[in-house]
């Protein structure tokens, strides 16, 4: 599909993508109820320019053989349907754009991401086992209902906006992951970053403290930036004048 056409999948009937790959580098919109199937080896490139539109709550699901794979490197996104997008036992890389930007996005099928960018714009995201952030950024406010694992950025709320990024799962990060906060006040959430996180939080690599909409903190204001149900390990380097004090249930940073 080449960046001047258009693939309209629409309507309640089921699609299949059987032994083939499918190139976009046009625009597919994807609505009604109608799922999609793939197998025997069935291959999705949406490539660099290629817009993929879920407007729906349906499911790409596997149906035999050689399970799909969606490989990302447009625009990948969700932006219509209060319910659930699925990806059924099928592999879904990225090193475009993912967006979810209404209901849930659920990576059933596992999630990797090279480079690029994964964003929680008005929708949440589930993911069975891991959403492995290899490289590029995870960003946004909202819920994410996986284990996830930091090689990359992650940046709740966004970049240049506080917000609260909860992660109903495990915090992995490693000595390559970022952890970007940003503080613009000493409301949590409304105007200082939160990441939230229900199970176990393994930290290493950088944490980077920022300030935006020009507040500048007075020396011993703290700010409880993470909350966890457990942690182990620390960030091995801390950017920014603040003091981390680890908790046993929480991360909080005094302005020095």
């Amino acid at each position: 599909l080449t960046n001047t056409g258009t693939l309209n999948v629409s309507g309640d009937a089921l699609k299949t993508l059987n032994s083939l790959t499918l190139n976009n580098a046009g625009t597919v919109a994807w609505t009604g109820g109608g799922s999609l199937n793939g197998g025997n080896g069935a291959i999705f490139n949406n490539l660099a320019g290629g817009l993929f539109d879920a407007q729906n709550d349906a499911s790409f699901a596997w149906f035999g053989g050689v399970p799909p794979v969606f490989n990302n490197a447009g625009l990948f996104r969700k932006s219509a349907g209060a319910g659930t997008t699925t990806f059924s036992n099928v592999t879904f890389t990225n090193s475009g754009t993912v967006e979810s930007q209404a209901g849930v996005l659920n990576f059933a099928g596992g999630y990797t991401q090279s480079a690029g960018a994964t964003n929680l714009s008005g929708g949440n995201i589930a993911a069975t086992g891991t959403l492995n952030i290899q490289g590029g950024s995870l960003s946004g406010a909202g819920a994410i209902t996986a284990n996830v694992a930091n090689a990359g950025q992650v940046n709740p709320g966004g970049v240049g906006a506080a917000g609260v990024l909860t992660i109903t799962g495990n915090y992995s990060q490693t000595a390559a992951g970022v952890l970007n906060i940003e503080l613009g006040g000493l409301s949590p959430g409304a105007q200082f970053d939160q990441l939230k996180i229900t199970g176990s939080a393994t930290l290493n690599g950088t944490l980077d403290v920022s300030t935006i909409n020009g507040y500048v903190p007075n020396s011993g204001d703290s700010f409880q930036i993470m909350t966890y149900g457990s942690r182990t390990g620390t960030f091995a380097t801390v950017n920014g004048n603040y003091t981390p004090t680890y908790n046993p249930t929480d991360l909080t940073l005094v302005a020095q």
